[in-house]
């Protein structure tokens, strides 16, 4: 992805404005991005582009924590987006965004008794069950396929989902999970996306709000 579309990609996704008014998805052509004016995330942050052969289907933008922990005191303040691209074509959507990310530790040695993956690989793409122990069994074994790993759980604001984003060390593999949001507590968590090419941007230069 090159730095004119992640500029765009920027533009369009930046907006708080246009989160409150889209509380689950919010899909746009690339190219209207430019009247959006940048606000929320800091320009000390990283940019993530998940690919796929090569192209980018989602792009992570997170704020690095300066601001000390989010309004509860528990958890650091880092506003982050995420978005998703659909198809082949220059439409992106927001699909979830956030205050808050967990750095979750790489545990691709622990053991796990079953098996998921996406749709055609034989096993089940979703866990059995819910909650904290579903989503770590799920997790446990997304680790073990890729080994080593930067691990981010993504606690929303904006969205009706969790998402777990897993990259391999040598940012050749990602796994993105994802647990959606039923009532007041969350469903099964699943294997969502996964691809071949994880590009990561330090301190992305954001231009200012016009």
């Amino acid at each position: 992805m090159n730095r004119r579309l992640v500029l765009a990609l920027l533009l369009l996704f930046l907006s708080t404005n246009a989160f409150a008014a889209a509380p689950k998805r919010l899909c746009m052509d690339v190219v209207k991005a430019l009247p959006y004016a940048l606000a929320g995330v800091n320009k000390k942050n990283f940019v993530y582009t998940l690919q796929r052969q090569g192209q980018a289907y989602f792009v992570l933008i997170v704020s690095k924590n300066t601001q000390g922990n989010d309004k509860s005191g528990s958890n650091p303040y880092m506003p982050w987006r995420l978005i998703e691209r659909q198809g082949q074509s220059l439409n992106y959507c927001l699909i979830a965004a956030g205050k808050s990310v967990e750095l979750l530790t790489s545990m691709e040695q622990a053991p796990t008794p079953h098996k998921y993956g996406m749709p055609g690989s034989g096993y089940s793409r979703c866990s059995s069950g819910s909650g904290a122990m579903s989503e770590f069994g799920v997790r446990v074994w997304a680790n073990k396929e890729l080994g080593e790993s930067m691990i981010l759980h993504l606690n929303p604001s904006v969205g009706d989902r969790n998402f777990t984003l897993l990259a391999s060390s040598d940012n050749r593999h990602w796994i993105l999970l994802d647990q959606k949001q039923e009532g007041t507590g969350l469903g099964p968590t699943c294997y969502y996306a996964r691809g071949d090419g994880f590009v990561t941007h330090e301190d992305f230069p954001l231009p200012k709000a016009q």
